[in-house]
This record gives C-alpha cells, sequence and structure tokens, in this order.
C-alpha cells in the first residue's frame, strides 16, 4: 500500500511539472509577437528622424555655396548681367516659401548672402517676371528657414527701359534709387531702410 502511495504521489508531482512548462512555453510564445512589433516600430521611427535630418543638411548646403559680399554693396542687376551670377534652385524657392511680385515669375537665382547679423540669414535673391521685368530681392531667414521680411532692392524691365532700381546696402541701412527715364530729365525718388535685429526692415524715409 506505502509503494502504491509513493508511486501516485511521483506521477502527479512530475504531471504538475508538465503542465507549467507548457504554460511557460504558450505564454513565451504569445510575448514574441509583442517584441517583434516594438522593434518594426522603433526602426521606422528612426528611418524617419534620418530623412529629416538629410533634407535639412541639403538646405544648409544651399546656403554655404554662397559667397558671402561685405558692405558697402551696390546691386544694380539688370537684364545685361544677372544670367551669369547665382545657383538655380527652384526646391528652396518653394521651401522657403518666398513671395513673388505674381505667378509669371521664373527663372529664380540665389545671389549672395549679406552679413547683417549672426542672429539671422539675409540671402539676394533675383527672378524673371515675365519677359521683360527683373526683381531682385533681399529676403532675410530665422534660425529655421522661414521667411522674416523681405526687399526688392533692384529692378529693371526691357519693355521700355523706362524704369529701374538700384540698392545700396550698408551695416546699418539700406538706400533704394528707383528712377524714371520717361521724361528726358530722368528723376529719381530714394527709399530709406534699416535692418532690425529681428531681421525685419523698417522705413525711415
Amino acid at each position: 500500500m506505502q509503494k502504491v502511495l509513493i508511486a501516485l504521489t511521483v506521477t502527479g508531482c512530475l504531471g504538475l511539472l508538465s503542465c507549467n512548462n507548457g504554460g511557460k512555453q504558450q505564454a513565451a510564445t504569445a510575448k514574441e509577437p509583442h517584441t517583434e512589433l516594438t522593434k518594426t516600430d522603433s526602426s521606422e521611427g528612426v528611418r524617419e528622424q534620418t530623412v529629416d535630418k538629410s533634407n535639412d543638411s541639403k538646405e544648409d548646403d544651399v546656403l554655404k555655396k554662397l559667397p558671402i559680399r561685405n558692405f558697402v554693396i551696390t546691386d544694380s542687376t539688370n537684364f545685361d548681367n544677372y544670367h551669369a551670377q547665382g545657383i538655380a534652385d527652384d526646391i528652396f524657392i518653394k521651401k522657403i516659401k518666398f513671395k513673388t511680385s505674381n505667378n509669371t515669375a521664373e527663372d529664380f537665382k540665389l545671389r549672395y548672402k549679406v552679413p547683417f547679423s549672426e542672429n539671422f540669414s539675409a540671402v539676394v535673391i533675383t527672378y524673371r517676371d515675365g519677359e521683360h521685368e527683373l526683381y531682385t530681392t533681399l529676403v532675410t531667414l530665422d534660425k529655421n528657414g522661414s521667411i522674416i521680411d523681405q526687399l526688392d532692392i533692384a529692378y529693371d524691365e526691357i519693355a521700355e527701359s523706362a524704369f529701374s532700381k538700384i540698392g545700396k546696402l550698408e551695416k546699418d541701412r539700406i538706400s533704394i534709387q528707383s528712377w524714371n527715364y520717361m521724361s528726358e530729365v530722368p528723376t529719381h525718388e530714394e527709399s530709406i531702410f534699416t535692418v532690425l535685429e529681428t531681421g525685419r526692415f523698417k522705413l525711415l524715409k
């Protein structure tokens, strides 16, 4: 009788051990999909961050390629000389949401940088508006590459060759002469701006 009880006890213990091992294996199997899913999500997050950094780097590279012109700068860009200057980059123009005179603007050229301040970047962009007008615009950008302000500093037109603008950039001010050649004696008006520490242009005269 004692031998029978011992045999039953051993058999019961073995059965319990077998059940416990089976339960652990099932639990481990159930957890595996969650572990793989977490790894997949993490990998996708890393890929997205990598793409974003690549785009930022590309934008920085465009600005680094531009020459820096020191003061005093006189910009009289016209149809005779603008073709030989600047970098064409329509992607950059769209990214900063550059504002043009109207929808017919084309042939954008990033020309040069102006060292007004370390708080923002200043870039000069020239573009054609149709076949007869040429605009040159000074643009200030914040650290994120967004436009703070912009100002037309030079202009040329060849429809009548009657109007033009010439800009003079100094450290503490910008003067723009708007010329009118319609009369026998050409006339002009001068506008004077200052560049604030925020990167905005303030009209003084």
